[in-house]
């Protein structure tokens, strides 16, 4: 499972703010983007290709995930692609900086 760095994690968490996620829901939000990570690495999905989501949506259709937990999930994960620019994901560029998130991908920490 992969293990956000802090600053991803601060950075997603002002992005919420930005967005009016209430503070009720936002660890569910954040349980979303680690979950969508893992599952990008675990299946080699490029994360500069949002299309990805849809295969993310797809495989907790599978897992019987309930209708409302999917949505919250795309909204979470859209929350965190809206704040990211792809080449920022990709690791090319990190001089535009975004008031909510910078994502470098050498921030995630992976559990073997």
């Amino acid at each position: 499972m992969i293990n956000i760095s802090k600053d991803i994690r601060d950075n997603f968490e002002k992005c919420l703010a930005h967005e009016s996620i209430s503070e009720r829901v936002r660890p569910f939000y954040r349980k979303w983007l680690r979950y969508y990570l893992d599952f990008c690495h675990k299946y080699q999905h490029d994360l500069s290709d949002r299309t990805s989501l849809n295969l993310f949506m797809e495989k907790l259709a599978a897992k019987h995930q309930p209708g409302n937990l999917i949505r919250q999930a795309s909204h979470a994960v859209s929350i965190f692609y809206k704040h990211c620019q792809a080449d920022q994901i990709k690791g090319k560029d990190h001089t535009r900086k975004h008031p909510c998130l910078l994502f470098n991908p050498k921030a995630l920490k992976y559990h073997l």
